[in-house]
């Protein structure tokens, strides 16, 4: 606690390797290749949710490389959720982030180069998600420090925020 700072900010990191027409994907192959334990495997599935048809198909799926746009009815395009493989942080109470993706990166440590050869080997797809929680008077500190964001950069991993 800082000065008397009662913190309701919460921070969880996910990182994940999506692969299009990932179905047949032996999985063990990028547990091997990193030598660390998913802490889940999803494979392909329809979403649920819709995209306006404002957006074109190229448009989404450019921005959502993790999707792939499937027909729809005449208001929302329909997609399939490609296959992932992603490790993910506990939730942490935490105003901090950099802090906490040291600490998530220390299970990545030198494997920047083997991430980004499973990706072009395997067609996939490396996003490094950080999601935040918390109302906005407490929310996290938004500082990524420079040696995170070179190593997701020569990993081949996208950064993105999710503010919920």
């Amino acid at each position: 606690m800082i000065l008397g700072f009662k913190n309701k900010a919460r921070i969880k990191i996910v990182f994940s390797l999506t692969k299009k027409d990932s179905a047949d994907m032996d999985w063990d192959v990028i547990t091997n290749a990193l030598g660390i334990t998913p802490t889940k495997i999803s494979p392909p599935k329809i979403s649920r949710g819709r995209i306006s048809k404002e957006y074109s198909k190229e448009e989404i799926e450019r921005d959502m490389p993790w999707c792939t746009i499937i027909s729809g009815d005449s208001l929302y395009h329909k997609y399939i959720v490609h296959g992932s493989y992603s490790f993910e942080s506990p939730e942490m109470n935490s105003i901090w982030v950099d802090q906490c993706l040291k600490q998530f990166e220390k299970s990545f440590q030198d494997k920047d180069q083997v991430i980004s050869r499973i990706c072009e080997e395997y067609g996939m797809y490396a996003n490094l998600i950080i999601k935040l929680y918390g109302p906005k008077k407490d929310f996290p500190y938004l500082e990524i420090p420079k040696e995170s964001v070179e190593f997701w950069g020569k990993a081949g991993a996208s950064i993105r925020f999710e503010f919920l």
